[in-house]
């Protein structure tokens, strides 16, 4: 098999990524300095991407104190860690001596205080937590308290004819594989052209990208730059001059820097010691000054989208979510029972990787005939037609692959994408359908009920509406 992966210097993905302290940037007066080296690092420079990621690590290295993380946080203390120092230290001296053994003792000591004295804060903090009713909080602390236990990978993976494969080498080359077959379409792609359309949207104005900027999460991974949004959120405006300049050069040219189109990929599995590819659940890390624009276009693209989207559609949908959707389900059953002079047949449909098998070409044409302004079509174009990931194993990447379906795992527009390409072939389905097909409240009829990617199918008997729909959705989701 021929794959489509290209060559590119892995050496930089290899770079450790540093463990900075980032809480440190959330006081006002790290914050200022903050700021101010990172304008002194632009000084005299034009503003790329590049420039700007190299000033806001070059500021956070010189302001954000290296930290040892450790999944024992109690170890983290000043007590449990100037002895741990000055054990290292004896060991270096004499690791027989008597200063040595001592230290070890008075080290186990200490740790195993600080460990109970960590846990009782936790569960008084879970206790008060339950009885002001905040149930999040209490859950999060009691994962603290119990430890985390996440699946393990297996020894090894297998390739696709189930033979089982050891070496490091293999391994990065069988998930390679893989990764470019989940993501190839058979389909002809689509090239979106060089020039933008002659009518183009209004530029990004600064205030879009101060709420965008006020909008990114902190506490997350960083993507392969290595910036995280805490460094963004404390760069103040000379981030938002920054990134109105590599905005406006995106809108005008729509090319894309190239940290911003690249996924890492992070493989977990969904079965403890499982070595079977398909058994493990893909999270892709990206660049998080990517978010900023493409919350700015998202925002603009929901206004022609969002007007759209079926009422019958509850996945990421501001105001509804999945007890919307079980209470409507639940009172056609309810009102179904009570009549006693109808059927009542529902149908439950997941598809498999629903996100990753979108076809590009049809997810265009369908904002398109939304009325999407094609400036915005286009600039998403050219992002998905750069697109592309790798795969982390273990210390090391695999070679890029591109993305020639799917929406991009990660990205605050892809749930709009989505919800765009599954309205529109439900409407091809509508079409097909009997006018009074599926359950009928308010005088209105409902044949579906959806939550993102999972479709619940509703008909009144099972061989004049049930099967036509089921098979007409499938017909139809399967292209």
């Amino acid at each position: 098999m021929k794959l489509k992966g290209r060559s590119w210097n892995n050496k930089k993905l290899l770079t450790k990524k540093l463990k900075l302290n980032l809480e440190q940037l959330k006081d006002p007066v790290t914050a200022a300095a903050f700021e101010s080296s990172v304008k002194g690092h632009l000084k005299g420079k034009d503003v790329t991407w590049p420039v700007l990621a190299d000033a806001l690590t070059s500021a956070t290295k010189e302001h954000c104190p290296v930290v040892r993380k450790t999944e024992k946080s109690w170890i983290n203390e000043p007590d449990c860690q100037d002895l741990i120092d000055q054990r290292r230290q004896a060991k270096i001296t004499n690791f027989q001596g008597a200063d040595y053994r001592n230290l070890c003792k008075s080290v186990k000591t200490v740790c195993r205080k600080a460990k109970r004295k960590r846990l009782a804060g936790l569960s008084a903090e879970a206790d008060q937590s339950f009885r002001s009713g905040n149930t999040k909080g209490t859950y999060q602390l009691i994962k603290q308290i119990s430890g985390r236990r996440s699946p393990q990978p297996g020894i090894g993976i297998k390739d696709k004819n189930g033979e089982m494969l050891y070496e490091a080498d293999k391994i990065k080359d069988r998930w390679l594989e893989y990764g470019t077959q989940l993501f190839s379409s058979d389909l002809p792609g689509h090239t979106p052209g060089e020039h933008p359309p002659e009518a183009l949207e209004p530029e990004v104005m600064p205030s879009e990208i101060r709420a965008a900027i006020k909008k990114l999460k902190v506490g997350k991974a960083a993507g392969l730059d290595g910036t995280s949004g805490e460094m963004i959120k404390a760069g103040g405006e000379i981030v938002v001059q920054a990134m109105k300049t590599i905005s406006d050069n995106i809108w005008r040219t729509g090319v894309w820097p190239s940290d911003w189109t690249q996924s890492e990929i992070i493989t977990l599995p969904k079965v403890p010691g499982t070595q079977d590819c398909s058994k493990h659940r893909t999270i892709s890390l990206l660049c998080h000054a990517s978010k900023v624009l493409l919350e700015v276009i998202r925002n603009r693209l929901a206004h022609f989208v969002m007007p759209q989207i079926a009422e019958e559609q509850f996945g990421f949908v501001a105001g509804k979510g999945t007890t919307d959707a079980i209470l409507t389900i639940r009172n056609i059953i309810e009102k179904t029972v009570k009549r006693q002079d109808q059927q009542l047949w529902l149908m439950f449909d997941d598809y498999s990787k629903a996100f990753d098998t979108v076809n590009h070409a049809v997810l265009w044409k369908t904002l398109l005939d939304y009325g999407t302004p094609k400036h915005l079509v286009w600039l998403l174009e050219k992002l998905y037609s750069e697109a592309t990931g790798v795969i982390r194993v273990e210390d090391n990447h695999t070679d890029q692959f591109p993305f020639e379906k799917g929406v991009r795992q990660g990205c605050i527009v892809s749930p709009l994408l989505f919800n765009a390409c599954g309205d529109a072939i439900l409407r091809q389905v509508k079409e097909t359908l009997d006018e009074r097909s599926g359950s009928i409240v308010g005088g209105r009829a409902i044949w579906n009920i959806r939550y993102a990617d999972d479709t619940t199918l509703i008909a009144r008997s099972k061989t004049k509406y049930c099967d036509s729909s089921f098979s007409l959705c499938r017909q139809y989701l399967s292209k």
